[in-house]
């Protein structure tokens, strides 16, 4: 009985210390949606005129991501006032050090070059229950207002064209008491074709 109840006072303490380091309301990475939305971006993209394929992130990308994560809610941005997606990314992108700290965990994307694709952030507030056809919308938000975090800044449009491939992790993170799914994806920048 002692045994036990100096696992629990172990186990409660460190509940406690964990809720004291993520902050008034704030936490992340508790769950891998990542599969629910390659599926739906795939049945979105399937739908529509645009021949894209989405593939799930390695562990390697999803290590990543929950490092981007870790790195924005330890490093001090204010989310007091935020109340959506558009609302987090301006936060984000207005912090230079949490910018600068962002250039440096990923290199400039280069035209041709597959192991410096063009990462991208984007999130969706959840505002109703994880359904097919709320990921569906969710996915699509995800990629509706996104963040380019590393797209070079000599490239003009006509210098290279997109991938067919986009590779997606996607993960939680609970701000003011809010969950949003914040998604990392990746495409490569081709070399532009002839077309005549």
């Amino acid at each position: 009985m002692k045994l036990f109840k100096k696992v629990l006072a172990a186990a409660l303490a460190g509940v406690l210390a964990l809720s004291v380091l993520t902050g008034c309301g704030s936490g992340s990475g508790t769950v891998d949606y990542t599969p629910q939305v390659v599926k739906a971006l795939n049945n979105a993209y399937a739908e529509g005129e645009e021949e894209i394929t989405v593939t799930e992130g390695d562990a390697a990308m999803k290590a990543k991501l929950k490092q981007f994560v870790s790195k924005v809610l330890t490093s001090g941005v204010s989310f007091d006032g935020v109340t959506d997606e558009k609302g987090i990314l301006q936060a984000i992108t207005e912090n230079k050090e949490l910018v600068a700290t962002i250039k440096e965990m990923f290199p400039t994307a280069a035209v041709g070059d597959p192991t410096k694709p063009v990462y991208i952030i984007g999130t969706a507030q959840i505002e109703q229950p994880i359904s097919e056809s709320n990921m569906k919308r969710y996915a699509q938000e995800m990629l509706n207002r996104p963040v380019e975090l590393n797209f070079p800044d000599n490239v003009k449009d006509d210098e290279y064209d997109d991938g067919s491939e986009l590779t997606a992790a996607v993960t939680t993170v609970t701000i003011n008491n809010q969950v949003y799914l914040i998604g990392l994806f990746s495409y490569q920048m081709c070399t532009p074709t002839n077309e005549g």
